[in-house]
């Protein structure tokens, strides 16, 4: 979602999420609603804080409760730089609190309520390949931080991307 400099920005999302194999306790509908406020100064930087509101349908089998409906707070920051005409470098860095409904059930026992720290660390390339086509490579680190052991983990994502505009 962008919005234009000093205004806020509301957005109402309804999801269909489906599971990977082994994994259809993902499978549910998300109902999202997400209110930013965001700032693009002239000098490169994007400054943006909001809060959003995601209701999932949580499952519950015989022995376990899994919740992924959540409350969510976040801030982040990106400064991009202009290289040449074609070139263009982003550096960014967000946190989020993502504060989830319920208590977790795993095999009748309860683990806890479940709150999530996110911390993200990115870099990113962008050239224009002509008029209509551009490339964009990024790396972006990621740490999360969970009340629940089985939620806490770091990971990297790299992402390569191809576009033409018609």
């Amino acid at each position: 979602m962008v919005a234009e400099a000093g205004k806020r920005a509301r957005a109402y999302r309804l999801e269909l999420a489906r599971g990977a194999s082994g994994f259809g306790f993902l499978d549910g509908f998300e109902n999202h609603f997400d209110v930013s406020l965001d700032e693009r100064g002239r000098s490169g930087w994007d400054l943006s804080a909001g809060i959003a509101l995601s209701d999932r349908d949580d499952r519950a089998t015989t022995d376990d409760f899994f919740s992924f409906s959540y409350d969510e707070s976040r801030a982040a920051a990106d400064y991009t730089f202009r290289l040449d005409a074609s070139h263009h470098l982003e550096l960014s860095g967000d946190w989020r609190r993502r504060d989830f409904d319920g208590q977790e059930i795993r095999g009748c026992q309860a683990r806890g309520t479940r709150e999530d720290d996110l911390i993200g660390l990115g870099i990113a390339l962008d050239r224009r390949l002509g008029s209509d086509w551009s490339a964009h490579a990024s790396l972006r680190l990621e740490e999360r931080d969970s009340t629940l052991q089985q939620f806490d983990y770091d990971r990297e994502v790299i992402r390569l991307r191809l576009e033409r505009i018609f």
